[in-house]
């Protein structure tokens, strides 16, 4: 499978060096998904003297690590107020803290491993698109702010100043958050990895798992894998290979476009200051800017079944609605790939059978979560202590079946939806 056509393939560098699998081996870990996920799985049992192999469909980073917006936020989608009520207390305020140290987390491990992949914490700034998500907002600051997290509210020209335009009104500066190239990342995680002694097999799509006495067997098109314990770590993408975890979450299709190089007279009126930005819309638009003075923008878009993405126009003219400066710019890229959403918004991380973990559902917030979740997951594999995540039970999204679908069709009402209390949103084509 080839990788998509995006900004960060062109840019990313050179690929990591791995082969196919082939034949029988025998491993204590094996690894089911090169990405961020599985990819801090596998360096982090190698490190500890586990013999780890790691299989990838295609590339390393061919699914959401290497599509993804590259936004690190540091912060999960639910406020501590909604995390309290779905955790037992001590859990959530653990959870609550582990998330805030995420996104440091993060960027210190890019430092120690000498990981190449235009790392920049300048901060993440989410916006409100409409009155409603203002007073929504502003409760959320004070939440924040109880629990120590290092948040800014921003009004008016204050915001204008960050944004670079006045088309938002509030807005909340998490000054921990930032971006990364994610495709350069994920690239030089496996390198990590392989330097740990963990072998990636590329090219290696898993299509079973079964266990045989106390031993699990993952097999591949060409050869299979007699383990220990198996990490399934392939969140959106984990359609028939474990079928009752595919319908714990919801895929959805999230895309990208990138512009061309823009002269200084225009992007001087983009994120001046190099935060990354997202807004509150169900429907959600953000972005960030480039070294090249490229800008990338996202939001969530259509998929067919012969994998074609849409609503790309409506992404561009959103762009071009929040910053008035990119009228006329020329957009070079257009890729996108799926992210996993829970009911509860909450990562999980799963206990399936005894040697059979999974970790997916970052709603939005993988590139921090995903280290999190793959720390995690080695640590219950090696038997250490973890207060990192909790496990949480496996079951079906509501209405699996049918929120697919309506996920898929449904992005003209959420577009509608949005445009309530004073709309701010291109409608996208059907």
């Amino acid at each position: 499978m080839m990788e998509p056509r995006s900004l960060w393939a062109v840019t990313a560098g050179n690929d990591v060096v791995t082969v196919p699998l082939s034949g029988e081996r025998h491993a204590d870990v094996v690894v089911v998904g090169g990405g961020f996920t599985g990819l801090r799985a596998a360096l982090e049992t190698a490190a500890n003297g586990a013999d780890t192999v790691v299989l990838e469909t295609a590339c390393v980073g061919w699914g959401a690590s290497g599509r993804s917006g590259g936004q690190v936020n540091p912060l999960p989608h639910n406020t501590p107020e909604i995390i309290a009520k779905q955790l037992p207390a001590a859990v959530a305020q653990n959870f609550v803290q582990t998330t805030m140290r995420a996104a440091d987390d993060l960027f210190e491990f890019i430092d120690r491993h000498g990981i190449t992949c235009q790392a920049r914490q300048n901060g993440w700034l989410r916006v409100a698109h409409n009155s409603r998500a203002a007073a929504t907002m502003r409760r959320d600051y004070e939440s924040w702010r109880l629990v120590g997290a290092d948040v800014t509210l921003l009004e008016k020209n204050a915001l204008a100043d960050y944004v670079g335009s006045d088309f938002y009104k509030l807005g909340l500066l998490f000054n921990r958050g930032g971006c990364i190239q994610p495709l350069a990342y994920v690239r030089g995680l496996a390198r990590c990895a392989q330097r740990a002694g963990a072998v990636i097999h590329t090219d290696s799509q898993a299509v079973s798992i079964k266990q045989v006495n106390e031993k699990w067997i993952v097999s591949t098109a060409d050869g299979r894998i007699v383990a220990r314990s198996v990490i399934l770590c392939v969140n959106g993408y984990v359609d028939a290979l474990y079928p009752p975890l595919a319908r714990s979450i919801v895929p959805l299709v999230s895309i990208q476009t990138a512009t061309v190089p823009l002269p200084e007279e225009i992007i001087k009126h983009v994120l001046p200051h190099d935060q990354t930005i997202a807004d509150t819309r169900l429907q959600i638009f953000y972005g960030r800017r480039e070294p090249d003075n490229r800008v990338i923008f996202g939001t969530l878009g259509r998929m067919d079944r012969n994998g074609r993405l849409s609503n790309f126009d409506a992404l561009q003219a959103t762009a071009t609605a929040v910053f008035p400066a990119l009228k006329n710019t020329r957009w070079e890229y257009e890729w996108g790939g799926c992210l996993a959403k829970t009911a509860d918004y909450l990562p999980h991380l799963h206990e399936l059978a005894p040697g059979l973990l999974a970790g997916l559902g970052y709603n939005g917030r993988g590139v921090a979560m995903a280290q999190v979740m793959g720390l995690a997951l080695a640590n219950r594999v090696l038997g250490q202590s973890n207060d990192l995540l909790p496990t949480a039970p496996l079951q079906p999204y509501p209405f699996s079946g049918l929120t697919k679908l309506a996920i898929n069709t449904g992005l003209s009402w959420m577009t509608h939806f949005d445009r309530l209390k004073k709309p701010a949103l291109a409608t996208p084509k059907s």
